[in-house]
């Protein structure tokens, strides 16, 4: 199931582009309740424009203070986990 896709250039930052892709999940997917993102989608201008659009809220995973080397973080590692998998499908490898 696709919730939502933009093609953008290079030029664009994912935090900048992140809103058009989410505002085009809502339109197709209303019953969308939440965002998870990482600390590179910090911004208030994500989360005030979602407001404006639908009652989806969006949240940022940190990593806990303090914290050095890798940790699990929730919801994070699943996607994670999911780049390794296709990673190991050689029909589907992308960094060769």
């Amino acid at each position: 199931m696709l919730l939502g896709l933009k093609v953008q250039p290079a030029s664009v930052q994912d935090s900048i582009g992140a809103f058009p892709v989410m505002q085009a999940a809502l339109q197709k997917h209303p019953s969308i309740q939440k965002f998870i993102a990482d600390g590179g989608y910090q911004l208030p201008r994500i989360s005030a424009a979602l407001a404006e659009i639908g009652s989806a809220t969006f949240s940022i995973v940190k990593r806990p203070q303090g914290q050095s080397g890798f940790v699990p973080l929730p919801k994070r590692w699943v996607v994670e986990r999911t780049f390794a998998w296709i990673s190991n499908c050689r029909r589907l490898a992308r960094d060769y």
